[in-house]
């Protein structure tokens, strides 16, 4: 009796190993293939994602009559990863508008502005921001464009081809205003 008892113990023990083997299996499985979902997403869709504000203004000098144009722009970063901006020579452009007798903008002159210190590749992280000041002394009254633009990285691109598809654009990071200077 005591052998049948032993045997049917031991049968027990079997078929309890086997199933916790088997459900083992199965959750390293799930978990294995979690893992490299989320890496494969992470890799893919988790980008920085650069945020450009842009306001103008005119300012006025003390002891001074010229005409001026304060600008001050502001790159965030809302992304979860960081990101590298690349700014061109002319990052901010200040350009007069005129409208002429058929009611359609016409440009006027150009004022061009680079960034301080000469630095063209700012990398963002994840959260933080750059600010940027700029003074332009303009010639004549009237209605003014700031605008600024930073190219997107390579990198960016294949992002933005992955998730919405192919474009011929030319994609970069743009932000513009218009102030009045009296």
């Amino acid at each position: 009796m005591s052998y049948k008892i032993e045997k049917h113990n031991l049968a027990f023990v079997y078929y309890t190993v086997g199933l916790i083997a088997i459900f083992g299996s199965a959750i390293w499985a799930v978990f294995s293939f979690y893992e490299h979902y989320r890496e494969e997403h992470d890799a893919e869709y988790h980008y920085g994602t650069p945020v450009v504000h842009i306001n103008a203004e005119q300012i006025w000098l003390p002891n001074d009559n010229g005409l001026y144009v304060a600008t001050t722009v502001v790159l965030e970063n809302k992304g979860d990863r960081a990101v590298t901006l690349n700014l061109p020579a002319d990052f901010l452009t200040l350009l007069k508008v005129m409208i002429n007798n058929d009611d359609k903008m016409e440009w006027g002159k150009k004022h061009s502005r680079t960034v301080p210190f000469g630095a063209t590749e700012y990398v963002i992280r994840e959260g933080g921001s750059e600010i940027f000041s700029f003074v332009n002394k303009v010639d004549t009254t009237g209605l003014y464009y700031a605008s600024v633009f930073s190219p997107l990285q390579v990198k960016q691109e294949d992002i933005i081809k992955i998730t919405h598809g192919s474009t011929d654009a030319e994609l970069s990071w743009r932000a513009w205003n218009y102030v009045v200077v009296k």
